[in-house]
């Protein structure tokens, strides 16, 4: 006699519909929820927008030889006009998106918001936040006035422009507080939240 193997259905049964469980939990558990792209996309839209604006040369922007040395990022903290970053800002992100472009002042620690989609009632981006925000942050450092009156030499070393007529090249006196003149500093982050 040969010996055989019974297998029953109701064991068959059991057997198939544990492997459909298994393999249910591995792939529901391998994908990424349905926002992990959508909040990547947020992440380098708001990382991507402020190091386009912290690297580009203003005066380039702009076309004004006059801004040669600032950014286009310090630009837009001087004048924080909307109309400026809906152009600079607003641009690179898609109305689908919104977004919030904001200061920390290190001398208040206090977040002030310059721009918001949600406030603007002309902008075309998204307005409300649901599932998703993403945000990037960049140092801002700049001068709120002039740090020189016109001299070309703050250490009172003997050295004139007697072309400018700035001061007598035959005099060795040195008087700090005329020829320099420290201007007021301003250090603080510079945020913006792309959401969704």
């Amino acid at each position: 006699m040969v010996k055989a193997f019974i297998f029953s259905i109701d064991a068959f049964v059991a057997f198939t519909l544990i492997l459909i469980v298994l393999h249910s939990l591995i792939y529901f558990v391998t994908i990424p929820p349905s926002y992990y792209s959508a909040l990547m996309q947020a992440n380098y839209l708001a990382r991507d927008a402020l190091s386009s604006i912290t690297i580009a040369n203003a005066s380039n922007v702009l076309g004004d030889s006059v801004l040669e040395n600032i950014t286009l990022l310090e630009y837009i903290m001087q004048n924080r006009n909307n109309a400026e970053i809906q152009t600079y800002i607003g641009t690179t992100i898609p109305n689908e998106y919104g977004y919030a472009f904001e200061f920390f002042d290190s001398k208040t620690h206090t977040w002030e918001t310059i721009y918001n989609t949600k406030d603007q009632s002309l902008d075309l981006h998204n307005k409300e936040y649901h599932k998703l925000r993403a945000s990037a942050y960049s140092m801002f450092f700049g001068y709120t006035d002039s740090n020189r009156n016109g001299f070309s030499n703050p250490f009172c070393y003997k050295t004139c422009n007697p072309n400018k007529n700035l001061f007598d090249c035959s005099t060795t006196l040195c008087d700090r507080s005329m020829i320099y003149k420290a201007g007021n500093a301003t250090l603080g982050l510079v945020r913006l939240i792309v959401y969704r």
